[in-house]
């Protein structure tokens, strides 16, 4: 299992025996911190997604992958990456973004990041859990309203990014919680490149084999047998056949 590293100084990252305040060695605000590193670095939420942003622009440009879930998991797997947190409502959409490239979509993949981490600037961390909506499925409904160039006057396109992100919620409040950053987004990824491809006609890429869990020990709160990708749920079917879509 990759260790998770600090944006600093490459030291290994660990978690505190309870929540203190520190300050952020990059902004310098204090933040009520779970983790530092093995040197005592602590990075703000904001500051570690604006960090990971340019480790996963430069695996988005240049993969030239179109398995959607395959470019989540490089990102899933960068050192930066840590189990839970607000980076992964900016690696979902884009890994969507890049797929959807990559797989022979019409838009311009380094602009379209541009925007992606604009607006995910919006969904900070625990949002799921405080606002009942998970950003992993906001990204996704963020990548489809700009591979459709949507906006609040659209028609189709403005019901339909709705309808994307519902889904993709829809699939992680029927697993419940407690939330775990790799298995909803992996759900949104799954969920959101079924409705890509069916609404725009692409062929993006998933995995034909059913996907199991890698970060599991990392996981304090890991729902073992009810979560679809554990290696003892022998029942479950997630894969890019097992998963229905309704939009």
């Amino acid at each position: 299992m990759a260790k998770t590293l600090c944006v600093v100084c490459n030291g290994e990252m660990k978690g505190l025996e309870a929540m203190k305040e520190e300050e952020c060695c990059l902004c310098h605000k204090k933040f009520m911190a779970r983790m530092t590193c093995s040197e005592e670095h602590y990075v703000c939420d904001r500051c570690q997604v604006e960090a990971c942003s340019k480790v996963y622009k430069d695996i988005c440009m240049n993969t030239k992958s179109d398995n959607a879930y395959e470019i989540g998991k490089m990102m899933f797997d960068a050192p930066c990456t840590r189990m839970h947190g607000p980076e992964h409502h900016l690696l979902v959409g884009f890994a969507l973004l890049t797929a959807y490239k990559n797989a022979g979509g019409d838009i311009d993949l380094e602009k379209a990041l541009a925007v992606h981490k604009e607006r995910n600037e919006f969904v900070p961390a625990a949002f799921c859990g405080k606002n009942g909506s998970c950003g992993a499925a906001v990204s996704t409904g963020a990548a489809y309203s700009i591979i459709t160039d949507s906006n609040i006057l659209c028609k189709e396109t403005w019901g339909e990014s709705q309808l994307i992100t519902a889904e993709c919620l829809t699939r992680a409040g029927e697993i419940g919680g407690p939330r775990c950053c790799k298995r909803d987004g992996t759900l949104s990824i799954i969920t959101g490149t079924k409705i890509i491809n069916k609404k725009m006609g692409t062929d993006i890429k998933l995995p034909t084999e059913k996907i199991v869990c890698e970060y599991m020990k990392k996981n304090p709160n890991c729902i073992g047998k009810r979560c679809p990708f554990s290696p003892s749920n022998k029942d479950a079917k997630e894969t890019s056949e097992g998963i229905k879509i309704f939009c």
